[in-house]
């Protein structure tokens, strides 16, 4: 597999950001609200679909975790971290979900706008 151009790489997750990712924002209650867990989430449907997607977070400088099963037919590739996230939103600048509100408590952002 040739490497990907790092332009390129930011192209595609954009996309997959875009139409199978989201960003989750976990609030920590015994930390009087704080935001503790802050995380991209993208959704594959294979395991060359998921190494694709953790080659081009490479490939743009995030360190993402180790991908995981979910269910029967979906691999999650995580980002994990509030610096990683906002790289990942600032390097990216992808359609929606970019805009991060305030959760009242924990909070899935699939749907933010």
């Amino acid at each position: 597999m040739m490497l990907m151009e790092p332009r390129d790489a930011a192209r595609l997750l954009r996309v997959v950001y875009e139409t199978k990712g989201y960003i989750r924002v976990k609030m920590d209650h015994r930390q009087g609200g704080r935001r503790s867990g802050w995380e991209i989430r993208l959704r594959a449907s294979t395991a060359k679909e998921a190494r694709l997607w953790l080659t081009s977070l490479r490939r743009i400088g995030l360190k993402p975790g180790r991908a995981y099963q979910r269910g029967l037919k979906t691999i999650i590739v995580p980002v994990y971290g509030r610096e990683q996230v906002e790289l990942f939103l600032k390097r990216l600048k992808p359609r929606q979900k970019g805009v991060l509100p305030s959760p009242p408590d924990d909070t899935d952002l699939r749907h933010a706008h």
